[in-house]
């Protein structure tokens, strides 16, 4: 998914370093709407996935803190980003008299983009081909014990148990097993005190 929204991404940037290097202060404003569309809907595909994979080994347990410092992460990249990426367009810009200057910095600006996202796709490309060859995928969400301490093996082993529990007892239509009464009143719908009065009911008759 990553891969692909990066090549959206590329896709767009071309098509708007072209029209600006044909085209120059006659670019249109479609075109630059049409690209900045496209490479939207990559970005709509990369970071999900990017997300995803960072909060992939967060136990339950410590949920609040990856997501936290992961926000954090974000906002700081891209607000660096934004810094350094305009004092470029600016510069640039002002390189230049007239609305030639700022054609210039949006084809600067756009080439910087484009090797940003080609050093993201050639990492995640060579991050997989690695985790291929080695053997050492697992699937979203999976824990593997080795390279952990005793502490944090103990936390995937009880979230891991907890999760066959409740497959366990889970039955069609989100059925579950009551804690105080399985022996008694069987299986339980989730819908709180007034199904628990229902089926309690039903078994005094």
């Amino acid at each position: 998914m990553v891969l692909a929204g990066c090549a959206v991404i590329i896709v767009g940037l071309v098509g708007l370093i072209a029209q600006a290097h044909a085209h120059g202060t006659a670019t249109g404003v479609a075109w630059v709407t049409a690209a900045a569309a496209v490479m939207s809907a990559g970005n709509g595909l990369v970071l999900p996935a990017l997300i995803g994979a960072a909060l992939a080994d967060v136990t339950p347990q410590r949920a609040g803190a990856g997501a936290g410092l992961l926000n954090t992460a974000q906002q700081f990249a891209a607000s660096t980003g934004v810094a350094l990426v305009g004092t470029i367009y600016f510069a640039a810009a002002t390189s230049r008299p007239g609305p030639a200057g700022y054609t210039t910095a949006m084809t600067r600006t756009a080439i910087i983009d484009l090797i940003l996202i080609l050093t993201v796709a050639i990492s995640v490309y060579l991050a997989m081909r690695r985790c291929l060859l080695g053997g050492g995928c697992q699937r979203p969400g999976s824990r593997s014990l080795s390279g952990q301490s005793e502490e944090q093996r103990q936390e995937v082993l009880v979230a891991r148990s907890s999760s066959r529990r409740r497959a366990r007892l889970a039955g069609p239509g989100g059925y579950v097993l009551g804690q105080g009464h399985a022996d008694a009143v069987g299986r339980v719908p989730l819908e709180g005190a007034r199904a628990h009065a229902g089926v309690a009911g039903r078994c005094s008759r």
